[in-house]
């Protein structure tokens, strides 16, 4: 008969995004909690099976539940900024109802640990941040691309390892890189399906992840 500290309770809904347009949490209702004590993590997923490639964790900050009580209706949206479509039916946590049913594919962590729900099985799955994706320096163009891209350092490139593409369920294709100036490199990686890919490699030094959309 006690309340619960929901700061220490966070809550993952598992999708696929199509898109590399930036992703934006919203929040209409917040049920008996401020709404700005709710928020939302992108985390993208390397090597996930099952309908995803990504996951919006929510979290609760000075949000307790009484004693028997109820949270209220709880309203979230993600969107695309500039806005893009999603297809929500691919998404492993994505249910085709306007009905309020229990679903183990949204999945419930208490202290870290998960208390409820089945996450999405993975092949060597491993995790990175939206902000994480940003962290390299220079820039890849044009996003999208068919089967090459120019990667365009910040200052001359004296050493670089190999690049690699890494789709959704953890799959590597080569990349063929030549460079083309001081600080560009062109890229190209032939005939690979339309989708969202992590560029991965090196660059003086420096390991750099680009996120690109493959388009046909």
């Amino acid at each position: 008969d006690r309340s619960l500290d929901l700061s220490r309770a966070k809550v993952r809904y598992w999708f696929s995004n199509e898109s590399t347009n930036s992703l934006v949490f919203k929040l209409d209702e917040a049920g008996i909690f401020d709404i700005e004590d709710i928020a939302g993590t992108f985390v993208m997923t390397q090597g996930a099976t099952e309908g995803t490639t990504a996951y919006v964790e929510i979290s609760f900050e000075n949000s307790f539940l009484p004693a028997l009580g109820s949270t209220g209706e709880l309203k979230t949206k993600i969107e695309h900024d500039p806005p893009s479509p999603f297809n929500e039916l691919n998404d492993y946590s994505y249910k085709n109802t306007s009905n309020y049913v229990e679903t183990r594919t949204v999945t419930v962590y208490w202290d870290g640990e998960l208390i409820w729900g089945d996450e999405p099985k993975t092949s060597n799955t491993t995790m990175q941040s939206e902000s994480d994706l940003t962290l390299a320096k220079g820039k890849v163009y044009p996003n999208s691309a068919v089967d090459r891209v120019t990667l365009k350092w910040d200052s001359d490139i004296d050493a670089m390892n190999n690049f690699t593409l890494m789709d959704y369920q953890g799959r590597e294709f080569e990349v063929e890189t030549t460079k083309s100036s001081s600080n560009k490199v062109k890229m190209h990686f032939g005939n690979v399906s339309p989708g969202i890919y992590l560029l991965k490699g090196g660059i003086n030094g420096q390991n750099v992840v680009y996120r690109i959309l493959i388009t046909e």
